[in-house]
């Protein structure tokens, strides 16, 4: 008995620190959740026609065109109405991904407006729009359409992870917006672990170890035998030593 009530104490410390460091951001918070409070729908003015490479094999390109071919006949002939609009909607989000697939971003980002058009509490068509306009550096463009998504499902995480390559990577936000990012994400996904993890990688990123290390700890203690976690913790703690 003492002994759970042991590990019980110490994940709740754990747990503690990462409410802790969540309330730290909190301060930050203003910047970003005033901006995203203003969610506007993606952009619909046309973009131009523009061919990035595929991703896909070259033997499997003639096959992703023939399925092209024959979700735009289904399409036209009306044939996904026959079967409810929902499957309407399936076949222009697959459209959307088979044009991705072959690098054909403009005709993607058109089938995924198509899709939304039909299911509009549905984030997938937004969220692969976002990564579409990312894909052509159209950063404002993408970024409406996350925060699109975030508004239809405020815990995504796989969102908030596809708008912080955005924010870092792409916008180059200063380390107060970012901050300010990872207060939202943090509140609305419930601390997940993942989120908690990018933001430890992220002070990396920008050098500040000494603030990484203790969220990176405070995981360890959550999961005492994760061989990733001690690693980390070592490593950190070894640079900031030297």
């Amino acid at each position: 008995m003492e002994k759970n009530l042991t590990s019980a104490s110490t994940q709740v410390n754990a747990k503690n620190i990462i409410i802790i460091i969540v309330l730290v951001l909190v301060v930050f918070g203003v910047i970003y959740n005033s901006k995203k409070s203003k969610v506007a729908e993606p952009v619909v003015t046309d973009i131009p026609n523009i061919i990035v490479p595929s991703t896909l094999p070259v033997n499997d390109q003639e096959k992703a065109r023939q399925e092209i071919k024959s979700l735009n006949e289904k399409i036209s002939s009306n044939t996904c109405i026959e079967t409810g609009e929902r499957s309407c909607y399936d076949e222009h989000l697959q459209l959307g991904i088979k044009y991705e697939s072959l690098g054909q971003l403009s005709d993607a980002i058109a089938s995924y407006r198509k899709a939304s058009a039909i299911s509009p509490k549905d984030y997938v068509p937004y969220s692969n729009i976002g990564s579409a306009y990312y894909g052509i550096k159209k950063f404002a463009e993408a970024e409406i359409a996350f925060l699109k998504a975030i508004d239809i499902t405020p815990n995504n995480v796989s969102v908030y992870t596809k708008l912080y390559d955005l924010y870092f990577h792409g916008l180059k936000r200063l380390p107060h917006e970012m901050n300010a990012f990872f207060t939202d994400a943090m509140k609305n996904t419930n601390n997940d672990i993942n989120i908690v993890k990018l933001y430890a990688l992220y002070l990396e990123e920008i050098n500040d170890l000494e603030s990484a290390l203790p969220i990176w700890e405070s995981l360890l203690n959550l999961e005492p035998n994760n061989a990733a976690y001690k690693a980390k913790v070592g490593a950190l703690q070894k640079k900031i030593k030297h």
